[in-house]
């Protein structure tokens, strides 16, 4: 926590704080203050920046602006990172814009570019405003020109920030064309919610004198200004207002939830003679406003010049300057505070010498603290100093480690990529959230857990490189291919639930695209001739895997069932044969697919063209192998039956040890014929020892290739 509750030095100088609608406090995301303070009380003018490195407890001059000024020409300022950006009247015609890197930056005058030029006559306080993402400054400011040269109108431009914090600024918008003598619309604040909005004040006896107007683009309505009079819709923020009693000095804020937050000073017809404190919001982004309500009453004494702030727990805080019963004569520094709820007790936050003033208080805008009381610098009289106080607790970034993976490696197929590491967070109760992202791809959780304030959180993620990508499970965290042979870059980060956010770690790692194996094919004879069904033909070849893969190689004729031919291995020699019978007659596909163990494959084809030849024949020779049951015989006799006619048959046996080539003897035959037509004829054969390995052949012949005489029936015995 930091907390100042006894009021320190700025600088010991009567610098002026004034300006309300511009904010002159604010902190850097290092934590760093800076304060911009105005010298008007001797030439030459200028305004000066002091900051604080230590949560306000010290301040030192930091740079100034180097324009001449006339004197009460205050500052808006605004910071995105260590970079502030500043808007002033720069003397009495143009609006100048400068910025700066506070950790860099040296104690120079600095010059200001010019923003809006040509003007006749400028207010004395711009006003300045960025979004939430960082991107874009939206600024605000009164002036007179030779269009309008009897009011002051409201004028407009916006600014896109580079990744450099460079500023682009866009053309200049007039968004008031009041043009009466003696009325002028003043004390621009701007806010931005989800488009700017702009509040402001009216002068002069007109009836939008009475009335802080709310400027919105986008708004249908032209309540306190006809189209005739304002280029943007507006609405008048205090119902009942009465241009009796002008109010002024709007201040404006936009919560964590999108809810809007005006506060001003006016008279009305119960306290006709001092000013008070008022209060409006509108949940609808400025399109209705609620009932105002007086934060001060009374008509005794003043209370003005409310500078607005909200914390990052969405509660509001009002200061002001104002007098009481203990300083009648002379402002206070007083604040209430609001839960969303209801309005707590007004206190003092200064205590001076009496008669001597502590005035223009600007409150600190910062969502991302926690505010007891709202920081801010203020002008105070009665030693010629400006001053600072406040109490909030800020929010500690998570920090992150990152054990794995390491830097630069190359995935490939089915290999993973191993996420881990811890998150802390100094902050108790604070939700971390651990992200990644592929390159610029879709930032995605890893893990989520509540900080106790100093244990850290373990996360671990596995991703799986497979087909080009990377997967958590079943998702594509990649969105599109990796691309070999360039660096892509893995991104870790902790987010907590207040906005901070740890230093992003990086990953270098490339991929290894998975190649499908590759087959090659022996030499193949291509007409093969004189085949018949029992025949085999057989293809060959060689697998191999670019990335060492394991391989399964199948092979099939067709549409049969494919055949396992390798399996299980990176390389290697593969055969696949087929009988003739597997081919049908004409064309044929062989399919041999090589498949790794991703399901990356190869398929070659063959085409075979099976041409039958049916030529009848005049021999035919049939082989039977016997296999006898005592393990070995020495004899076989046979009996045929065939048809009588052109047909004769002969028998063959060979008997020989196991292992051995055939060896044939022509079997002793003899013949009768039995009724019908049909023969039988005998076949003996006989050897000295028994022979494990015994064949007997018959060998058919037919002298017409015409004849249909066949054999019927073959009996036998062994011994």
């Amino acid at each position: 926590m930091a907390s100042i509750t006894t009021p320190v030095t700025v600088v010991a100088q009567p610098y002026n704080t004034s300006g309300n609608g511009g904010r002159k406090l604010v902190r850097l995301s290092n934590g760093w203050l800076v304060a911009a303070v105005h010298k008007g009380s001797a030439s030459p003018f200028t305004n000066i920046f002091y900051k604080s490195e230590d949560n306000g407890v010290t301040w030192t001059r930091l740079c100034s602006l180097s324009t001449v000024l006339q004197a009460g020409n205050t500052v808006a300022m605004v910071s995105k990172g260590t970079r502030v950006f500043v808007l002033q009247k720069d003397g009495s015609a143009q609006l100048g814009f400068a910025t700066f890197d506070a950790l860099t930056q040296t104690d120079v005058a600095i010059t200001t570019t010019v923003l809006d030029s040509g003007q006749t006559d400028l207010g004395p306080t711009p006003t300045l405003a960025i979004n939430n993402a960082g991107t874009e400054l939206h600024a605000a400011w009164a002036s007179k020109n030779s269009t309008y040269p009897n009011s002051f109108n409201i004028r407009y431009a916006k600014g896109t920030i580079d990744g450099n914090g460079n500023v682009t600024w866009g053309s200049v918008e007039q968004v008031t064309k009041y043009n009466t003598s003696g009325s002028d619309i003043i004390n621009p604040c701007i806010i931005f919610s989800t488009e700017p909005i702009i509040f402001t004040n009216t002068t002069g006896s007109v009836s939008a004198a009475g009335w802080i107007t709310c400027f919105k683009k986008s708004l249908s309505s032209y309540n306190v200004y006809s189209s005739g009079y304002s280029n943007w819709g507006n609405v008048g923020v205090n119902s009942g207002a009465s241009s009796s009693y002008p109010p002024s000095s709007p201040c404006a804020v936009v919560d964590g939830n999108g809810v809007i937050h005006v506060v001003w000073h006016g008279k009305d017809a119960t306290d006709t003679s001092r000013d008070n404190v008022r209060y409006s919001k509108s949940t609808d982004g400025g399109v209705t406003w609620s009932a105002a309500t007086k934060l001060t009453s009374g008509n005794t004494y003043d209370q003005r010049n409310a500078s607005i702030t909200v914390d990052k727990d969405n509660k509001i805080f009002v200061v002001w300057q104002g007098k009481s019963s203990a300083n009648p004569n002379y402002f206070e520094i007083r604040v209430v505070s609001y839960d969303g709820a209801s309005w707590g007790t007004i206190t003092d936050l200064t205590s001076g010498a009496i008669g001597n003033h502590r005035q223009y208080p600007s409150a600190l805008l910062d969502k991302t603290v926690q505010i007891t009381s709202p920081p801010i610098i203020y002008q105070d009289t009665q030693d010629s100093k400006v001053k600072f106080l406040g109490t909030w607790t800020t929010n500690q970034n998570p920090s992150i480690t990152l054990t794995s993976p390491g830097d630069n490696q190359t995935l490939a197929e089915g290999n993973t990529m191993p996420v881990a590491g811890e998150a802390s967070d100094a902050d108790n109760g604070n939700v971390v959230t651990v992200k990644y992202k592929i390159n610029n791809g879709t930032a995605r959780a890893i893990a989520s857990g509540v900080s106790d304030g100093s244990s850290p959180l373990s996360f671990a993620k596995s991703l799986t490189y497979s087909n080009k990508r990377l997967w958590d499970g079943s998702t594509d965290v990649t969105g599109a291919d990796l691309a070999e042979n360039v660096d892509h870059v893995l991104t870790v980060w902790a987010e907590d639930d207040q906005g901070g956010k740890s230093a992003e770690i990086t990953r270098k790692f490339r991929v290894s695209h998975n190649k499908p194996p590759a087959i090659t094919v022996d030499a193949f004879t291509p007409v093969q001739s004189g085949l018949i069904p029992p025949d085999l033909i057989t293809i060959s070849g060689t697998v191999s895997d670019p990335d060492g893969n394991t391989v399964t190689v199948t092979g099939k004729a067709n549409n049969g069932a494919p055949q396992t031919l390798l399996s299980g291995v990176s390389g290697g020699n593969w055969s696949f044969s087929f009988p003739v019978s597997a081919l049908q007659e004409g064309g044929n596909t062989i399919t041999i697919t090589a498949t790794d163990q991703f399901g990356s494959s190869t398929v070659k084809t063959f085409n075979v063209n099976n041409a039958i030849t049916k030529t009848p024949l005049d021999k035919g020779v049939a082989r039977y192998k016997v296999t006898p049951p005592l393990g070995a015989a020495k004899e076989i006799l046979a009996w045929m039956q065939r048809e009588i006619g052109d047909l004769s048959v002969d028998g063959a046996a060979s008997f020989v040890d196991a292992g051995q080539s055939e060896q044939y003897m022509t079997m002793a035959k003899s013949s009768v014929d039995l009724a019908h037509g049909i023969a039988e004829d005998e076949f003996v054969a006989s050897v000295a020892d028994p022979k494990a390995d015994i064949v007997f052949k018959q060998t058919f012949t037919r002298t017409n290739t015409d004849s249909s005489e066949s054999a019927l029936k073959l009996v036998g015995v062994i011994e």
